[in-house]
């Protein structure tokens, strides 16, 4: 009986010793995956809980809900003026370096873990900004493929571009690597009952001149645009929007956990954004007025002196006309029993400021935070 005691103990040893080493292994491995992306447990528990199937970082926008290569690039190109407004068309994401491919890659994990994965191939890739536009139109049957190399010889990075830049693939690229200097493939696909059957209804047949990434590998492959994935936007927007309900304190915590700061709302620009960024990101449903679901924290507090609203930066908040809610601005605490006071500040799905209770149990609300140097 003690022999067996001995055994199973050292046995509990061995297997705890393996599942550090394997933790350790794993922990290494998203390391790596997730490289340059900055605090990427803090920004996880930012984005976790996103309903709307949106998520950001400052780099770019994921869209979960996947969809063909035209009304994906349709989303992108309206998603930067609606949201930022400075009237210039937006694109499906750039990932001209190591540090935006691991943002797309940090991105697709959060909204599809690659452990739920199923079976549908549809979900794995994601739609890129890389685009063939010189030369697209040579017509590449796999039959061919299968007896010349041309295809690959004739590879010419200058012929794609970046949607959103403008510039080729020149100094970064990440084609597939399972053989030697492998290229996109580029097989044409004929416009007949065959072709059709699978998705093929462009006259004069279907070009693979889109680009794809792969969750799996983060390895690029040329595609048909009738193919529906998910996708990702490049994202020049101030904010990224958090599901979760916390106190002011606690989504003040929350934000710096994540490399951010709660979020400033200067001027009358910035109002209009955060609107449009609560709308696309958190959902356009009506609240009642005081729901804590209409009402988003913002980093202004007049913690340090009543009355003097201060960002977290220290700048002045009421530097313009601010929007506040009627009879805000001032302390309201009687209903609350044990608060000193409504110290923290709220901004309304209408685009309207409010003074708050900034650690109390009872809001617990959705919150925005900054992103560095906008």
């Amino acid at each position: 009986m003690l022999n067996m005691l001995k055994i199973l103990i050292v046995a509990a040893v061995l297997s705890s010793v393996s599942a550090k080493k394997r933790s350790k292994k794993n922990s290494k491995k998203s390391s790596n995956r997730y490289q340059g992306v900055g605090k990427v447990q803090g920004l996880t528990s930012l984005l976790k809980s996103m309903d709307e199937g949106a998520y950001a970082t400052c780099e770019m926008v994921f869209l979960a809900h996947p969809l063909k290569y035209s009304d994906a690039k349709f989303i992108c190109e309206w998603f930067n003026p609606y949201l930022v407004g400075d009237g210039k068309s937006g694109s499906l994401v750039t990932i001209d370096s190591k540090v935006r491919n691991s943002h797309l890659m940090f991105l697709h994990d959060i909204a599809y873990p690659r452990d739920n994965q199923g079976n549908s191939e549809d979900t794995k890739w994601a739609w890129t900004g890389l685009q063939k536009v010189r030369n697209n139109n040579k017509k590449y049957n796999s039959k061919k493929m299968k007896k010349q190399k041309f295809v690959v010889k004739a590879y010419n990075a200058q012929d794609w571009e970046w949607k959103g830049t403008g510039n080729s693939p020149v100094g970064y690229a990440n084609w597939p690597r399972s053989k030697k200097k492998s290229r996109p493939d580029q097989i044409w696909m004929k416009n007949d009952k065959k072709g059709r059957k699978k998705g093929c209804n462009e006259s004069g047949g279907c070009f693979q001149n889109q680009v794809k990434i792969s969750q799996e590998t983060s390895s690029w492959e040329d595609s048909w645009a009738f193919e529906v994935h998910p996708f990702a936007c490049d994202y020049t927007g101030k904010y990224i929007l958090s599901n979760s309900r916390k106190t002011w304190v606690k989504a003040k915590e929350a934000c710096a956990a994540a490399g951010l700061t709660l979020a400033m709302v200067r001027n009358e620009e910035d109002v209009r954004e955060m609107k449009h960024a609560i709308k696309f990101f958190l959902g356009d449903e009506s609240r009642e007025m005081w729901s804590n679901d209409n009402w988003v924290w913002l980093g202004g507090n007049d913690l340090h002196e009543e009355g003097k609203w201060k960002w977290l930066n220290g700048d002045l908040v009421e530097t313009w006309d601010i929007p506040w809610k009627a009879k805000s601005g001032k302390d309201n605490a009687d209903w609350i029993r044990g608060s000193d006071g409504q110290h923290a500040l709220a901004f309304s799905r209408g685009g309207l400021f409010d003074d708050s209770y900034h650690d109390s149990r009872y809001k617990k609300r959705l919150f925005a935070c900054q992103c560095p140097e906008s």
